[in-house]
């Protein structure tokens, strides 16, 4: 049963291409307006509630699912793109050649939600077959609960070009926008009830898989500015603003909880080989969609006069990385007499939150030539800016209860072992991770025959996001735990806030140079500032205690690095801080040469605090606990509550 938004429409383009040409002095303007159409919204998804009673369900290929319920929100559409070129001509004395623009991107469309979905089953499911000595049933789940947020639409691109000769002034002026992306459709609540034997046979073949994601947000549209101008009688001038879109931002997964009683099996061992990788027994989670990435700024010009000044001037600026959505709450309550598993990868119950990551800012990429061949100034200035990296969201509390005999992996007559990375129960809680700041690369060229060359540049690259909160994680447990493969912990319970985000680098290297002319002025001043990382952030408490039932708890494992129990609890990092580098070349003949720059490497973020974590409940209700580990470098038992590290310091040279 599925309900299923349709998809937003795509902006439509804009593309505008415009050739002026005057003679005998008359001048040739070429001017415009661009603009892309946004993109549609996509369609919200409705609820899907499945009630089974009956007594059975059996499937026998490949991606055939016992019970299948989804909600997926429609995506948005993309925002339309703009291409604009321009060529403007100016012969005879004294005619100006001029380039106009403005050059928009179409805004993405906005994901829409998903809805609720609900199972409750009591039959016995089966999944697969062996026919002929072949196994059948990949991708064939026995209860598949997913609702799924729409993605939000990416910001269309602006793309311009401008070319502008003259026997006299010539100029290109240009303000150029990528689109702004939208933000991610929230998914809804998933709930499984389900009181059947569930048995499957082949890989990637849970048998109990729920999962709420939040739609991620659209990346913001990129920005791409040529501009070249060359006259042989006036001035030439490109002047120019490029700024990246921003990203849109990551919504929210929604609650997740599965209830079970029915005792599970998958993967088979079949002819001396084990099927079953990928597929557990319970998987359940609810995760953030991730933030849209800015958009990145390129500019690329050229400015030569052969009698006059020629000056470039810029301001380019990535897009703003967004945030990511929440990871909301996960519970699963299990009372089944046993869950197995034999592939690898196929963890007895998983059951996490994890909140979104934020968005990457929109790095800059500035080149600019400037030149006059007479005793006239040559300018080359600019203004680069990185753009910030989103926040990463909070991740929601996870609560596990269990009391089953839980077994994962097997080893087959020939010595074969399965079982790598299948924990028996992994519960965990993990806060979204900060984007990383946006970079800037300035390189110019600045020469003048016998003027001023002069160069002037700032160029700033951009702080991390800080990354989300995690939230708190407890497991109720009792029973017996067994694992055979290699890192395959019986019982792993943490929190992990989340990291900032690095800062983002920042690199120039300038060229000024004259032939002749002792008495003028020329060199250059640039500022170079990295990025400060983002702050990690804290994680909550964790708990491991006794069930209602008050049995035992008895942990088995077999692997190598196999741990018996692993509770913890770990602040996020700070994100590093980026580096700032300035590389400067000055030829000159004159005696007024100056240079003077200001480089500073970006701080290290400050990192998080770590929560409580608690073993058995006091001495009125403790856990009383049995665990043998036999593989190397298995710990028996580890209970460590650990906060984050600061970010390190961004170098700073020249």
């Amino acid at each position: 049963a599925q309900s299923i938004g349709g998809g937003g429409g795509a902006g439509g383009s804009a593309i505008n291409a415009q050739l002026a040409a005057g003679f005998g002095g008359d001048p040739a303007i070429n001017a415009a307006v661009n603009i892309g159409g946004g993109g549609g919204t996509g369609g919200t998804a409705g609820s899907v509630s499945i009630t089974n009673t009956g007594t059975s369900i059996r499937t026998l290929g490949d991606f055939a699912s016992g019970i299948l319920g989804q909600s997926i929100g429609g995506g948005g559409g993309v925002g339309g793109n703009v291409l604009n070129i321009q060529a403007a001509i100016a012969g005879g004395d004294g005619g100006t050649a001029l380039n106009m623009g403005v050059n928009i991107g179409g805004e993405g469309g906005t994901g829409a939600s998903a809805n609720s979905v609900s199972i409750s089953n009591n039959a016995s499911i089966n999944t697969g077959a062996l026919f002929d000595e072949e196994i059948y049933g990949s991708n064939s789940y026995g209860i598949f609960a997913q609702s799924l947020g729409g993605g939000g639409g990416a910001g269309g691109n602006a793309w311009s070009g401008g070319l502008s000769l003259s026997q006299g002034d010539s100029v290109n002026l240009g303000v150029s926008l990528g689109g702004r992306g939208s933000s991610g459709g929230i998914g809804g609540s998933v709930t499984v009830t389900n009181s059947g034997a569930i048995t499957t046979l082949d890989s990637q073949s849970s048998a109990i898989y729920a999962q709420s994601l939040g739609g991620g947000g659209g990346a913001g549209g990129q920005v791409v500015n040529v501009q070249a101008n060359l006259s042989s009688g006036g001035k030439t001038i490109n002047a120019g603003a490029n700024v990246g879109g921003d990203g849109g931002s990551g919504s929210n997964g929604g609650n997740v909880s599965v209830t079970n009683s029915g005792s599970i099996s998958t993967g088979i061992n079949y002819a001396n080989t084990i099927y079953g990788d990928f597929s557990y027994g319970i998987y359940a989670q609810s995760v953030g969609g991730g933030g849209g990435s800015g958009g990145g700024s390129i500019n690329a010009s050229l400015s030569a006069s052969k009698t006059d000044p020629s000056i470039n001037l810029g301001v380019n600026i990535g897009g703003t990385g967004a945030a990511g959505g929440r990871g909301s709450n996960v519970t699963v309550i299990n009372t089944a007499e046993t869950i197995t598993t034999l592939g690898n990868y196929a963890a007895g119950i998983v059951a996490q939150s994890i909140g979104g990551g934020g968005g990457s800012g929109g790095n800059v990429l500035n080149l600019q030539a400037t030149a006059t061949n007479s005793d006239e100034v040559a300018i080359t200035a600019g203004v680069n800016l990185g753009g910030s990296g989103g926040a990463g969201s909070s991740a929601g509390n996870v609560t596990v209860s269990s009391s089953s005999a839980i077994t994962t992996g097997a080893e087959t007559t020939g010595g074969t072992v399965t079982g790598d990375f299948a924990y028996g129960i992994l519960a965990q809680s993990i806060g979204g991770g900060g984007g990383t700041g946006g970079s800037t690369a300035n390189y110019s060229a600045t020469a003048s025959k016998s003027g001023s060359p002069i160069s002037l540049g700032a160029n700033i690259a951009s702080a991390g996001g800080p990354g989300g909160t995690a939230g708190n994680v407890v497991v109720n447990v009792s029973g017996a735990i067994t694992t055979t493969g290699q890192q395959a912990t019986g019982l792993l319970a943490q929190s992990v806030g989340g990291g900032g985000g690095a800062g983002g680098n920042s690199e120039s290297f300038n060229l000024t140079a004259s032939k002749e002319g002792d008495d003028t002025i020329q060199g250059s001043i640039n500022v170079n500032l990295g990025g400060t990382g983002g702050t990690g952030a804290t994680s909550g408490s964790v708990t491991v205690q006794p069930d209602s039932t008050g049995n035992d708890l008895t942990i088995q494992t077999r692997g190598a690095l196999a741990s018996g129990l692993v509770a913890q609890s770990v602040g996020g990092g700070g994100g590093a801080g980026g580096s700032a580098s300035n590389r400067s070349y000055n030829k000159s003949e004159s005696s007024y040469s100056f240079g003077a720059s200001a480089i500073v490497g970006g701080g290290g973020g400050t990192a998080g605090n770590s929560g409580s974590v608690t073993v058995g409940n006091g001495t009125t209700n403790p856990l009383d606990l049995t665990i043998a580990t036999a593989g190397d470098s298995a710990i028996g038992f580890l209970a460590q509550s650990v906060g984050g590290g600061g970010g390190a310091g961004g170098g700073a040279s020249t």
